[in-house]
């Protein structure tokens, strides 16, 4: 097992991650990122913290290996499922009659928020006209995400979260069972483009109708959300939805007067 993390070493592990792949984690919000970075070191049998700088700085195989553990993974489709009630019921009417929709997605992780979007768009007739846009830290994790395949035993929430979100048939429509495992129908992300993106830290060059951005905001620093949500509000076209955690707030940020809440009980905003 890993040893502690001290502040020290928090600094140590940044500066060097910042010097060799010009990556900065110095943002994140102290009392999380110090258990992720141990969950990392103890996935990949790592010690000590000297001996995750050696390998930090030698290996950038396993610095792609140490983000893909550093990421938050979500473990359940439908997450929420009164969130994507109220999404499908106040937020996707609008662009039934748009040409094309433009979504950006931050922070895919393991897919479950991806895979749930996809298929409550489907289900408004809105996916084969949408254009999303999913990022994370780096390109790491995107072959999971792209297999789309889950254990069967993580099914059992996500197929009571699908009821509740009162989807149109049955969530298990969407996967067929292999040796254990939820294989989701792969058409499903069709319209998806990956990329590589650091958040808070660097625009992504396009605009969007909405921008999902559940449950980032609250492994942050309060500098760290400043400068992500200007980011998201100058990507947003006016009139555009930005959707937030449930537990989180933007509320004592610079950009927030940019918004008006739609739901405050599901963080639901719309741009001015």
């Amino acid at each position: 097992m890993a040893e502690e993390i001290y502040f020290t070493d928090v600094k140590l592990i940044n500066q060097t991650i910042l010097n060799k792949y010009n990556i900065d984690f110095s943002g994140m919000a102290s009392t999380s990122y110090r258990r992720r970075l141990l969950k990392a070191m103890n996935a990949n049998a790592v010690d000590t913290v000297a001996a995750l700088v050696g390998k930090l700085e030698s290996n950038e195989a396993f610095f792609k290996r140490f983000c893909c553990d550093m990421i938050v993974d979500s473990t359940e489709l439908f997450r929420d499922p009164s969130f994507w009630r109220k999404i499908k019921e106040e937020v996707f009417p609008r662009y039934v009659s748009q040409a094309s929709i433009r979504i950006w997605l931050v922070g895919c992780a393991s897919g479950e928020e991806l895979i749930s979007l996809c298929i409550a768009l489907k289900e408004m007739g809105l996916l084969n006209k949408s254009k999303i846009l999913t990022t994370e830290i780096n390109d790491s994790g995107f072959n999971k995400v792209k297999n789309a395949i889950y254990p069967i035993k993580n099914m059992e929430i996500s197929l009571s979260n699908y009821e509740r979100f009162e989807g149109k048939g049955k969530l298990n429509d969407y996967y067929k069972e292999e040796n254990g495992t939820a294989v989701f129908d792969k058409s499903l992300l069709s319209t998806v483009t990956f990329k590589p993106n650091h958040f808070g830290k660097e625009e992504v060059g396009s605009s969007f109708d909405i921008v999902f951005c559940r449950n980032n905001f609250i492994y942050t620093n309060s500098a760290l959300q400043d400068s992500a949500l200007n980011i998201i509000q100058k990507s947003l076209f006016k009139g555009g939805f930005l959707a937030i955690g449930i537990k989180e707030d933007i509320s004592n940020s610079m950009d927030y007067s940019n918004f008006q809440v739609v739901s405050q009980e599901e963080k639901i905003f719309i741009k001015k």
